[in-house]
């Protein structure tokens, strides 16, 4: 089995896991927003949606698209599960609803069918 890295390096076909983890990320964001989990799960989706963030910014800068760059950038430091930012309930409540709503409107906007033109630049 090779890396999903070693695709993207020679552009075989574009990452069906960016795609998959922006939605795995979407619903995991909606599950928390809803509440009542154990702060096991809060851990987990600070791993998924700090990397799909990370995978957005790889993407976002293969497009020139800088401000979306900067936009997930921000995302992926705030989900960073290295280096946790202790915050009350409320406020990671809004925070996972403003994440939620980048990841959505970034799949529209983050053309993924793009991925093997812009690589190539």
């Amino acid at each position: 089995m090779r890396a999903w890295f070693w695709r993207i390096r020679t552009n075989r076909k574009p990452p069906a896991e960016l795609m998959t983890g922006t939605i795995v990320s979407i619903v995991m964001l909606v599950l928390a927003i809803v509440g009542g989990w154990p702060y096991r799960y809060y851990q987990l989706l600070r791993v998924v949606v700090c990397g799909t963030a990370l995978f957005l910014v790889l993407l976002a800068r293969k497009q020139r698209k800088g401000n979306w760059v900067w936009t997930f950038t921000v995302v992926a430091v705030i989900f960073n599960p290295l280096v946790p930012m202790y915050l009350g309930r409320e406020l990671w409540g809004l925070l996972d609803l403003i994440a939620l709503v980048l990841f959505v409107v970034a799949m529209g906007k983050l053309d993924v069918k793009r991925w093997r033109t812009s690589i190539r630049r």
